[in-house]
């Protein structure tokens, strides 16, 4: 995209907004298949009680930078109009590349017996016949696929503000540092609770707290004051995102054996993947119920997959009944 709006200044706003589109759906390609590597190595690397402090310290000090960059860099950026989305996209593009580097530098332990290719079709019909066999891994589906509202809802925040508020763009600022913070915050009290407690009451908690998140924007609207200056609340809860498709991973790993967990994350990964295929019908759906409905149907299916998250098996609890 920056090398784009750099090199191509004469390029209509059509052909931009289809290459925009095109680029954003190979990122959520490629973010997926990330998801999968970075879960299946660390698997590998990260012992399973650590694995909540490495979720701690990596989004702490990552939301920190950004929050530091919305501050200091955005709002200058952004005043340079098309050039300044240039220095955004270039310098998302540069830190991906620089992490993408860090990589080089881990030692993976090879697989104890090689793997075979395996064809997408024959992968997806693993991935199936895996939600049908494992009764946990098919409820934890069920959970996902509700709590997959959250991500579907997600761009619709800032439109219902401006629609029921009558705010402009003066907030933006404010709203992605603060979804910054709390998730950095967030992650710095529901890491712990993962390594200590285990990752299904994390789930549990994320689950409420993503249910909350409808509602508290509903709520607001009722604010004429408040609203508006209090919104940033949303987006803060909004935060907490991240941190459960961080312990959505650590959960699959645990529930799943080593030799296991590519298939299992990559399921995971799937029925997330098919749940994002409503979000153009809920878009559609706004337009024609107004977006009260639909935010209060996506609280209660929200809720409703956290009711189903306490019915999934700690792990932990498991093996030391089995040491028993």
């Amino acid at each position: 995209l920056a090398s784009a709006l750099f090199f191509l200044p004469q390029a209509s706003p059509r052909g931009l907004v289809v290459l925009f589109l095109a680029v954003y759906g190979l990122y959520w390609v490629s973010g997926g298949v990330m998801m999968l590597m970075s879960g299946t190595l660390q698997g590998k690397l990260i012992p399973v009680r650590w694995r909540g402090s490495l979720l701690a310290v990596s989004s702490f000090c990552g939301c920190g930078l950004g929050i530091l960059a919305v501050i200091l860099l955005l709002p200058r950026w952004l005043e340079q109009g098309r050039m300044g989305y240039v220095l955004v996209f270039g310098a998302v593009a540069f830190y991906f590349a620089l992490s993408s580097l860090c990589i080089l530098f881990l030692r993976e332990p090879s697989d104890p017996r090689p793997t075979e290719d395996v064809a997408v079709s024959r992968f997806v019909a693993q991935s199936f016949r895996l939600a049908r066999e494992d009764r946990n891994f098919r409820r934890l589906i069920h959970v996902i696929t509700l709590y997959g509202t959250v991500l579907i809802l997600f761009p619709h925040y800032a439109t219902f503000a401006r629609a029921r508020l009558g705010i402009g763009h003066e907030f933006d600022f404010v709203w992605i540092a603060a979804q910054n913070a709390m998730n950095g915050l967030s992650s710095l009290i529901i890491g712990p609770i993962a390594d200590r407690r285990g990752n299904r009451l994390a789930l549990c908690i994320l689950t409420v707290v993503a249910g909350l998140t409808p509602l508290m924007a509903l709520g607001l609207t009722h604010l004429p004051s408040l609203g508006g200056p209090l919104y940033w609340l949303v987006f803060a809860l909004l935060g907490f995102t991240p941190v459960s498709q961080r312990i959505i991973t650590n959960y699959t790993l645990e529930i799943s054996r080593p030799e296991q967990h590519a298939q299992y994350l990559g399921t995971v990964t799937l029925f997330q993947g098919l749940t994002q295929l409503l979000a153009p019908a809920v878009g559609w759906l706004m337009d024609r119920v107004e977006f009260e409905p639909v935010f209060l149907a996506g609280s209660v299916l929200t809720f409703a997959g956290g009711v189903l998250a306490q019915k999934l098996i700690e792990p932990r609890e498991r093996d030391a009944r089995e040491e028993a």
